[in-house]
């Protein structure tokens, strides 16, 4: 029965955020919650710069006092963190958030909470969201991003930076891929079938269980050095 504030549209945020970067169930966060009602997601994202992380559970702080007093001033104090490897804190976000029901809720209370459009906006014209409707991304920028399972068939890819993407399941059929970077790529059990690869770099990828054509890929010139194959094993 507490008074809604701007600080409670901020835990709502916060919320969906810890939900979207560690693929909990908005139905299941309670599993996160300790008894002293502090959510506990630290161990879930080990990569992510220990500053954010504070800023995150500053987010959803149980008490109002202890959490930022409106949007703005969330804004500001994310602004110069470095999330991890140096990229900033929007773009990882939005790099690790999929296009779901969640992340419409996510833009309804970005509207909500924040006093600047700069979280709504930067969604809206974010490569991640661009490649996911409309199937276009070229020379697009998306290092670690999460795709798993996603369809991407026919996806206009070529030029695009996917090296360390998260692409398990993914159905890439006659996707153009052409100087493609995939290195060190999660493609297990991936539907590559008809994919341009042509001069596509899949160094240290992982390609277990996923349908590709190898006398195609060699004359292809991909760079296999170091991938897992789907056989299982590692190309020289």
């Amino acid at each position: 029965n507490r008074q809604l504030t701007k600080a409670s549209d901020l835990y709502s945020l916060g919320i969906t955020l810890i939900c979207l970067l560690t693929g909990t169930k908005s139905s299941e966060i309670n599993t996160l919650v300790d008894e002293n009602y502090r959510i506990n997601f630290k161990q879930l994202l080990p990569k992510l710069n220990p500053q954010f992380i504070h800023w995150l559970h500053k987010m959803v702080a149980p008490n109002l006092k202890h959490r930022y007093p409106d949007a703005a001033t969330a804004l500001k104090a994310l602004k110069p963190i470095d999330v991890v490897n140096d990229i900033t804190p929007l773009k990882t976000l939005l790099q690790a958030i999929q296009p779901t029901k969640a992340v419409v809720k996510l833009a309804t209370l970005s509207l909500v909470a924040a006093s600047s459009s700069a979280i709504t906006y930067a969604w809206i014209t974010s490569p991640a969201r661009q490649l996911l409707t409309s199937g276009e991304c070229q020379g697009c920028n998306l290092p670690n991003i999460n795709l798993q399972d996603k369809n991407l068939n026919k996806a206009k890819l070529q030029g695009a930076n996917l090296s360390g993407a998260d692409l398990e399941g993914t159905n890439l059929w006659k996707a153009n891929l052409k100087g493609a970077n995939l290195s060190g790529a999660n493609l297990e059990g991936a539907n590559l079938n008809g994919a341009r690869l042509h001069g596509a770099n899949l160094g240290g990828a992982n390609l277990k269980g996923a349908n590709l054509d190898i006398k195609r890929a060699k004359r292809w010139r991909i760079n296999l050095k170091g991938a897992t194959m789907p056989d299982g094993s590692i190309h020289k």
